[in-house]
């Protein structure tokens, strides 16, 4: 692999950030990172972003090949997006390979174990998320910082065959839908989506159904 330009860097940078990057791609990669700013500014900012997600996410074992199947979808479907929320995707798929703990390929980032105080943001808001039946599904946070994002974590996720949808509720009862799952998408426990910084003030999120019924509920504060 020859690294000619960002570009190409860019297309790179998954394998580079979860460690599936061999000798010598990957050192070259980070040359390439050593002598152009801007590809080590999104680099540090991508690997500070998984660092804080991981200091929020639970240590389990995603299924065989759940990380390379997230990396895929996130591949095919955020090129026309802006790097703001490639570097989302980015984030999110690595996020799902490491928690199963996939060792990061990088120098290990201090961590100060204090999840309210995030290298990359900070926690706004968080709930957790309950069915109706009051038991509970897992847990919800909205966490600040410059690319804003809804962090959801699934305890011991199962496969209904349904897909659902995330929505945020503001405190003027307005709700918007930030994104949806499917078993794929949460067999590691973790799912997150970009949002609005508008959004960081929702007081609820909802877990809906594809026939609009509220399948659980996070009370936010």
């Amino acid at each position: 692999m020859n690294v000619e330009s960002c570009a190409d860097f860019e297309d790179h940078m998954e394998a580079l950030a979860i460690g599936e990057m061999a000798e010598p791609e990957s050192s070259r990669l980070l040359a390439h990172a050593a002598n152009c700013p801007s590809c080590q500014a999104h680099l540090d900012t991508v690997s500070g972003l998984v660092d804080s997600m991981l200091q929020l996410t639970p240590r389990v074992e995603p299924p065989p090949g759940f990380e390379s199947r997230v990396l895929a979808r996130l591949h095919a479907g955020t090129r026309a997006h802006s790097a703001r929320w490639r570097s989302l995707a980015i984030v999110v798929a690595c996020t799902a390979a490491l928690v199963g703990g996939v060792a990061l390929g990088r120098t290990a980032l201090g961590r100060d174990g204090d999840s309210a105080s995030l290298s990359a943001g900070t926690v706004a808001r968080s709930g957790i998320i309950a069915r109706p039946d009051g038991s509970p599904l897992g847990n919800a946070r909205l966490v600040a910082g410059p690319q804003p994002f809804v962090l959801v974590t699934i305890d011991n996720p199962k496969d209904s065959g349904a897909e659902v949808w995330c929505e945020l509720v503001l405190a003027d009862g307005q709700s918007v839908t930030v994104g949806s799952w499917g078993y794929d998408d949460v067999a590691g426990g973790v799912w997150a989506t970009g949002i609005e910084s508008g959004l960081l003030a929702a007081v609820t999120m909802r877990v809906v159904a594809a026939d609009g019924s509220v399948l659980a509920t996070a009370t936010l504060d």
